[in-house]
């Protein structure tokens, strides 16, 4: 059986409005909290990130800020820098209901590619995966992010839960507090 929060989600999706809304909302808001999440964990200004991407900083900065107006070229681009995959594909909801549901820190910031293959050093002696041991330091830095990226996913999390349809239009409340987009009737 599903959990409260999933069972509120998909009566609220049982509304062709609301999924359109839902969809939007994640089109326009996931993706740049996203980029900002993996850009404060690995603690790059918006400058280097431009720099890796190839992009200049007040493009990155429109990147971050928009509605989700994204040229897969530039969502390219931005993967390359942060050497994390890119999957870009039509899904059913319930694959959304579970991004949604189950947002964690790490799936808001993946690792990129090296420090992904570095928490599986295969054990030859049984062919199994073992996790990398990690210093303290590291520890206690991952406590910070862990915490932190909890923070964040939980405010998006709360986002998604407030898109609501309100009299014609479809509000999505921001993840910043007290910001609002709203979005008209998908055509």
């Amino acid at each position: 059986m599903f959990d409260p929060r999933t069972q509120q989600l998909f009566h609220k999706l049982r509304s062709k409005q609301y999924r359109d809304a839902i969809v939007a909302a994640e089109n326009a808001n996931a993706i740049a909290f996203q980029i900002r999440a993996m850009q404060a964990e690995r603690g790059w200004t918006q400058e280097k990130l431009g720099v890796l991407a190839g992009m200049k900083q007040g493009f990155i900065s429109r990147v971050v800020n928009s509605s989700g107006n994204y040229s897969l070229s530039t969502l390219r681009k931005l993967a390359s820098a942060f050497d994390v995959a890119l999957i870009v594909r039509f899904a059913p909801f319930s694959e959304l209901v579970d991004w949604m549901v189950n947002l964690t820190p790490k799936r808001l910031a993946p690792p990129n590619f090296s420090d992904e293959a570095l928490e599986r050093v295969p054990d030859d002696s049984n062919q199994s995966q073992v996790a990398k041991p990690v210093s303290r330091i590291q520890a206690d830095v991952a406590l910070t992010e862990i915490t932190t990226f909890a923070t964040l996913s939980r405010s998006l999390s709360e986002a998604h839960e407030n898109a609501a349809p309100r009299s014609g239009q479809l509000t999505f409340a921001g993840l910043a507090a007290g910001t609002e987009a709203k979005y008209g009737k998908a055509a």
